[in-house]
């Protein structure tokens, strides 16, 4: 069958698991999709270009930084 996408902690303290490598580079894609802002069938027809998940992505990524930043000014 072939090595899990996922494997999980194997002892105490460790991360919380990690992702086949060769899976991980599809992430780009599937992040966007996660959080509703484009449909998978809109990625399988090709209504969006990796350009446009390029961009999603660091848009989003500049989201949870400045999320980040309101949360560590409200402590």
């Amino acid at each position: 069958m072939g090595q899990p996408l996922w494997s999980g902690p194997r002892e105490a303290g460790e991360s919380v698991g990690v992702f086949r490598p060769d899976f991980e580079r599809e992430l780009i894609i599937w992040r966007p999709i996660l959080a509703r802002l484009v449909s998978p069938e809109a990625a399988r027809q090709g209504h969006v270009d990796l350009l446009d998940i390029l961009k999603l992505n660091a848009l989003m990524d500049a989201q949870e930084a400045q999320q980040a930043h309101a949360n560590r000014k409200d402590r």
